[in-house]
C-alpha cells in the first residue's frame, strides 16, 4: 500500500487521540506504558549508530530515549549491527556523532547521545526515588552485540556500489529530495532503507528485483548530493543500478537506448 506522508500524520494523530483526550496527555500516557513495559522485559534489542572497535563501545543517537532504556532496564542486551558500523576507535566518534544531527534536523547535536561499553549497569534515576537504578543489576547480565553482513561485505567489493556503506543513517537526501517529500518512504525505498540512497541497499542487500521497484524515482536532480554529509554521489549509485536492471531483462528492443556511454565509462 502506498501512503503520503499526510496520510501517515493523520493515522498518528488518530492514534493518538483514539482515548478521546488531548493528543499531549496521550503521548505522555504513552510514554510512560512504553516505560513500563521496558523496564518488565527480559531482553532488550537496540541498533548501534556506531561500534568502536578499540573499547567495545556503542554509539546511540536517538531523539526520545527508549534505546537507552531499553539498554540499561532488562537483564539481557542484544545490539544488531552492520558491519559498516564498526569504528577503528573510540576517537573516531566524534565527527559522525557531529555530523549526524546538523544533517538531520540543523542541531548542533541530537536530543540524547548515548555512549556505552557493555555490560553496564542500570544508572539511578532522579525521580521519587533518585538513589534507586531503574532496574536490579544481576550478577550475570548479558550482552550480545549482532553484527549483520547480509550482503554487505560483497557490497564493499563492487566498486560502484561501494560509496553506499558510507551512508550514516542521517536522513539528508531524503529531506532534500523533492519526489521523496511528495510520495514519502512508503513508496520511495524498500525494506532496508528510504530516499535516493535507498537504492544501492536494496540492490546489494535484496538483489535488482527489490531496487527496481522504485528505482526510477530518482530522477537524478543532484541535490542530495550536496545535502550529504559524506559526500555520496547517490545519482551516479542509481544510474548504476537501473543500467543493471535495464540489462538483466530482454533488452533486445531497446539496444539502442543503452548504446554509447554507460556508468562503467562515465567522465565521472
Amino acid at each position: 500500500m502506498v501512503r503520503s506522508r499526510e496520510g501517515t500524520a493523520r493515522r498518528i494523530r488518530e492514534l493518538l487521540s483514539t482515548e478521546g483526550g488531548p493528543v499531549e496527555e496521550n503521548t505522555l500516557g504513552f510514554n510512560e506504558y512504553l516505560g513500563d513495559r521496558i523496564a518488565e522485559a527480559d531482553v532488550g534489542v537496540t541498533g548501534a549508530n556506531f561500534v568502536t572497535a578499540d573499547t567495545g563501545t556503542l554509539a546511540l543517537v536517538t531523539s526520545e530515549g527508549n534505546a537507552r532504556k531499553t539498554v540499561v532496564a532488562p537483564d539481557t542486551h542484544v545490539a544488531v549491527a552492520g558491519v559498516e558500523k564498526v569504528l577503528p576507535t573510540f576517537e573516531d566518534l566524534r565527527p559522525f556523532v557531529e555530523l549526524i544531527g546538523r544533517s538531520a534536523t540543523g542541531q548542533d547535536i541530537t536530543s540524547y547521545v548515548s555512549f556505552f561499553t557493555p555490560p553496564v549497569d542500570s544508572p539511578s534515576i532522579a525521580f521519587d526515588r533518585a538513589d534507586a537504578p531503574i532496574s536490579e543489576d544481576p550478577p550475570d547480565r548479558e550482552f550480545h552485540l549482532v553484527l549483520v553482513d547480509n550482503g554487505r561485505m560483497a557490497m564493499r567489493e563492487d566498486d560502484d556500489l561501494r560509496e553506499t556503506l558510507y551512508c550514516i543513517r542521517c536522513g539528508a537526501c531524503a529531506n532534500s529530495c523533492a519526489n521523496f517529500q511528495s510520495v514519502g518512504g512508503h513508496a520511495f525505498g524498500g525494506e532496508t532503507y528510504t530516499g535516493g540512497i535507498a537504492g544501492g541497499w536494496e540492490a546489494g542487500v535484496h538483489g535488482l528485483d527489490a531496487a527496481a521497484n522504485f528505482n526510477d524515482l530518482c530522477t537524478g536532480c543532484s541535490r542530495c548530493v550536496t545535502a550529504c554529509p559524506v559526500e555520496i554521489d547517490v545519482p551516479w549509485i542509481n544510474t548504476v543500478v537501473r543500467d543493471r536492471i535495464n540489462r538483466t531483462g530482454d533488452d533486445s528492443n531497446v539496444d539502442f537506448l543503452v548504446e554509447g556511454p554507460t556508468p562503467r565509462v562515465s567522465c565521472r
